[in-house]
């Protein structure tokens, strides 16, 4: 993560993110630019679930769900990304009531 940020600085931005992670599920909330990157990493892995505003498609997920259900994504998710700008309305997005709805011992 350290490169992520040092990236951001000059011209190469996020594009060596890499997620290197053993988990089946990952659950990516925010599938804009950032997160469409870590979803294209992942292609391949058994389950990708992005999160949006808005339902739309995206060539990378294997399902989109609306912001409303993101409680229902935590509960298959061995792994969580959240590329999700801080804004006031995503500040306590991921507060402890929905990180106690993941699968046991992954939050």
């Amino acid at each position: 993560m350290p490169q992520v940020v040092t990236n951001q600085a000059g011209p190469v931005g996020h594009r060596s993110l890499r997620l290197r992670s053993p988990a089946r599920t990952v659950v990516i909330v925010g599938l804009g630019d950032m997160g469409g990157t870590a979803a294209r990493e992942r292609s391949g892995s058994p389950a990708r679930i992005g999160i949006r505003h808005r339902a739309r498609p995206h060539r990378y997920a294997d399902e989109i769900l609306e912001l409303r259900y993101l409680r229902r994504a935590l509960r298959q998710a061995d792994f969580i990304f959240v590329a999700a700008p801080l804004t006031p309305a995503s500040r306590h997005l991921l507060g402890e009531d929905m990180l106690a709805s993941t699968k046991a011992g992954r939050a």
